[in-house]
């Protein structure tokens, strides 16, 4: 049985214990957040206790405060700052074409990040297993899951595949949205 003592001691040090984790925390959540970037929940778990640890041996520099909660909420801020530059400069199209003139990598974890404007948006032709048509649209939306990856586009219009015949249309308003599983080619036009 654990003495009461103990168990008062760590209640009484967690904001000292949490204080390692939570600024690292907001840093790597509003990073992957903005980014899309995934990771394991101990990576991010590691990674979160070294950028606090790494933070607040630099807050403790500039003597800042004595108070835990003061120098925590500090931290935080910083770091959410920080987590926000850097998710803005991995999106940046002049540092992913540095990286991929230079390093032949980029930031991007899929292919659709080098291949959409995500800005202006894209056409697309899909190509739909087991249909005789195709559908043409504008990029909108997506939500890249591997297999169970999920696309949505504007403006549509469906056509015959051997005639080229436009079977449907439909304004900007309408979508149509179609699992990448039941795709069977797109091309980005």
């Amino acid at each position: 049985m654990i003495p009461i003592h103990n168990i008062e001691v760590l209640i009484n040090n967690i904001p000292s214990i949490l204080q390692y984790i939570i600024p690292g925390y907001c840093l790597m959540f509003v990073f992957k957040h903005i980014t899309n970037v995934k990771t394991d929940n101990n990576t991010t778990i590691i990674l979160s206790c070294v950028i606090s640890y790494i933070t607040l041996s630099l807050l403790s520099l500039f003597y800042i405060s004595n108070n835990i909660y003061i120098t925590s909420a500090i931290a935080i801020l910083i770091n959410v700052f920080i987590g926000f530059c850097i998710a803005m400069v991995a999106k940046c199209k002049i540092f992913n074409t540095f990286l991929l003139n230079h390093l032949h990598t980029n930031t991007y974890h899929d292919i659709w990040n080098d291949v959409l404007d995500y800005t202006h948006g894209s056409n697309m032709k899909i190509y739909l297993k087991g249909y005789d048509y195709y559908i043409l649209g504008h990029y909108r939306f997506n939500e890249t899951n591997g297999n169970e990856s999920w696309f949505a586009v504007s403006g549509y219009e469906k056509i015959d595949l051997k005639t080229d015949k436009i079977l449907q249309i439909e304004d900007e308003t309408s979508y149509f949205v179609f699992n990448l599983r039941d795709v069977d080619h797109i091309e980005i036009i």
